[in-house]
């Protein structure tokens, strides 16, 4: 095979390779360099095929660096990412590993920051749903979830968020809406009717209630 154009793709140190006129394949200017691949050289088609498996390892785990280095991501995540783009499991494996080597990817890390971003406004039925959307195991999500410490006060707090305002006690249907919302937040019946019953105990105990 012929070596017919090298483009660079953008500002990138990417190159479109094109072998007998047509596109090749992508491959990173560290391999062509490595590799002394140049416009007009006669290349073998199997070595050809042996430089691509090298960049494209290298360029995905180039994508998964710059890809996590954004916001934190889970493995589930970078995987579905990089599949996005072609690359075959071989390289994404290796890109995983070294991101897991690097510090870049723990999922159990992932799941206790998220769960303690979220524990203030969400319940954990909400929570567990999203996590196991993101790709993260039940014994993580089981080991994050344990950790919150009271879903009951993140009820409160929100149900206090809604009721702001409004007249008490509310009526039929103003009740049935703020179950709605909270239940909608993830919070469980259980734990949205002992919150409603603390915050209308403590209302009717106040004389600065409205």
């Amino acid at each position: 095979m012929k070596i017919t154009d090298i483009k660079r793709k953008g500002k990138s140190e990417v190159y479109k390779v094109f072998a007998d006129g047509e596109f090749f394949s992508l491959m990173q200017a560290e391999v062509l360099v490595k590799k002394n691949i140049k416009l007009g050289q006669d290349i073998d088609g199997d070595s050809l095929k042996e430089y691509k498996k090298e960049s494209d390892m290298l360029l995905c785990k180039t994508m998964a660096l710059t890809y996590v280095s954004k916001s934190i991501k889970t493995e589930f995540q970078v995987r579905a990412y990089l599949k996005k783009y072609g690359f075959e499991k071989t390289a994404i494996d290796e890109a995983i590993k070294k991101l897991k080597e690097y510090g870049y990817l723990n999922d159990e890390y992932y799941a206790k920051l998220y769960c303690g971003s979220m524990a203030n406004g969400r319940g954990k039925r909400y929570i567990k749903n999203e996590l196991r959307l993101k790709g993260i195991s039940e014994e993580n999500i089981q080991q994050a979830i344990s950790e919150i410490d009271s879903e009951e006060d993140a009820c409160i707090m929100q149900a206090n968020k809604w009721l702001k305002g409004k007249e008490l006690p509310l009526d039929k249907k103003s009740k049935e809406k703020l179950y709605r919302f909270l239940l909608g937040r993830g919070f469980e019946y259980d734990t949205i009717k002992s919150a409603l019953n603390k915050i209308m105990d403590s209302c009717f105990n106040d004389e600065n209630c409205d």
